[in-house]
């Protein structure tokens, strides 16, 4: 899985989890629920900011940690 892949099933898991629809998260964030449908299905880019604030506004926060790979 790549990391974007990995951050939509987060946002959706935190969507389950909250009981949030996405027509609530795109009026929260002032967006249309297609865009919001189309970031989650990947036919839509995924910024760090827009999980951020996808993330935030679900009372989520976004961490992220580098680690090194092994050779």
């Amino acid at each position: 899985m790549t990391f974007a892949e990995n951050v939509r099933a987060e946002i959706r898991t935190a969507l389950h989890d909250t009981r949030t629809s996405q027509a609530e998260l795109s009026r929260t964030l002032g967006m249309s629920t297609k865009h919001v449908s189309q970031v989650l299905t990947g036919k839509a880019a995924l910024s760090l900011e827009l999980a951020e604030a996808m993330l935030g506004a679900l009372g989520y926060r976004v961490a992220v940690r580098a680690v090194k790979a092994k050779t």
